[in-house]
């Protein structure tokens, strides 16, 4: 895959006031980069988000 893919590196959680449904902004911004973002977890092993 020679392709760069978005990394998230924290779990975004935060919430904006408003419709509790709405995603959190961290993860809009991952989804704007595209369907899939590498997510390194805290033990070191590679992990994905995916938000599409």
């Amino acid at each position: 895959m020679s392709e760069s893919l978005h990394t998230v590196t924290t779990m975004p959680t935060a919430r904006q006031p408003g419709c509790p449904f709405d995603p959190p902004a961290g993860l809009i911004d991952a989804r704007e980069h595209g369907p899939i973002s590498r997510f390194p977890f805290p033990d070191g092993h590679q992990g994905w988000l995916v938000t599409g």
